[in-house]
């Protein structure tokens, strides 16, 4: 049976008729003189689909391509042959062989990329770390109710200065006024989004407060939110949905809470928290407070770690009721 099909090369083309004899693949021109005698065992398929077939010959120039009927009737014969399914067999090995690489690359990545980034971290600009925490925060308050009422905000602004001293950026602390009660997330490029409930019902005391900030700040020196935030990339990155709602809600999920930062911190934050408090002239009562109050046996120790220093108070019982009305408008 003869197949019309179509053959190039670099040097000249023309409407082949195919036929099949034992193991060859004769290709005809339209007055069924032979053209060429192509080996099934030399064939690569180099599209095999079910209305296309696009075949060259091993070491060789030029293409054959069949469309439409051509393709089933000729790919029927073909499977009748050994010779043929040995090329079926070869060319689906060498996929594999081309895919298993990729496959084992991309397993390495997944299995040592928080090694990966905790070494890239060493290499990444501030800038870089400034932009995903921008991008990171603004997805975050994408239609949430920010907070800025004063004096509330004012107060807050001020306390945040005092704790960066001359040396640091002060902390950028966003509040918003319906997001989730516990929600406090600690974001690349000293960023800090949390929400009313956990400003006024999560603190006892202005000195607790002050101590948690202290102890965002200490860990932002770290570079430990950035470190988080791409380390869970490979998590983030396996979703498939995209708006806006669920970006934020992914990037809430996968970020620490503030009492599992206080959970997973060191005792070298704990000494850099105490640091910034002292040289704020703010004394260590609240950060021991804070540790103590977690409920956790490790914690209670590195709070008992800690030398117990005094200082000027943070705010006064006015401005701690001031700055806990940050979202009330009418708060003047």
């Amino acid at each position: 049976m003869n197949w019309p099909a179509f053959f190039q090369d670099g040097r000249t083309s023309y409407a082949a008729k195919v036929s099949l004899s034992g193991n060859d693949l004769i290709l005809s021109d339209d007055s069924n003189r032979p053209r060429a005698f192509w080996k099934l065992d030399q064939l690569v398929p180099v599209k095999n689909t079910r209305s296309e077939l696009v075949l060259t010959q091993r070491g060789q120039p030029g293409q054959l391509s069949l469309r439409g009927a051509a393709v089933t009737g000729l790919r029927r014969e073909l499977e009748q042959t050994s010779a043929w399914r040995d090329v079926k067999t070869r060319n689906r090995g060498g996929r594999l062989a081309r895919l298993l690489p990729l496959a084992a690359l991309a397993a390495a990545i997944w299995f040592f990329w928080p090694q990966i980034v905790n070494w890239g971290m060493k290499a990444l600009p501030l800038a870089a770390e400034d932009y995903i925490g921008r991008q990171m925060h603004d997805r975050l308050i994408a239609g949430q109710n920010v907070c800025t009422a004063s004096p509330g905000r004012d107060i807050l602004n001020r306390l945040l200065t005092r704790l960066a001293g001359n040396n640091e950026a002060p902390l950028q602390v966003t509040v918003l006024d319906d997001a989730p009660a516990s929600m406090s997330l600690l974001l690349p490029g000293r960023r800090l989004v949390l929400s009313r409930l956990m400003l006024t019902g999560e603190y006892a005391s202005p000195d607790q407060f002050a101590a948690a900030l202290a102890y965002d700040m200490a860990l932002a020196d770290t570079r430990a939110p950035v470190r988080q935030a791409v380390a869970a990339v490979p998590r983030f990155a396996a979703s498939t949905e995209w708006s806006a709602a669920h970006v934020a809600n992914r990037i809430r999920l996968l970020l620490p809470r503030a009492h599992t930062r206080l959970h997973t911190g060191t005792p070298h934050d704990d000494a850099t928290s105490l640091r910034i408090l002292t040289d704020a002239q703010i004394g260590s009562a609240g950060l021991i407070a804070l540790l103590r109050s977690q409920s956790s046996e490790a914690l209670t120790q590195r709070a008992a770690a800690l030398v117990e220093t005094t200082g000027q108070p943070v705010l006064s019982a006015k401005n701690w009721f001031l700055l806990r009305t940050i979202c009330n408008d009418d708060s003047r």
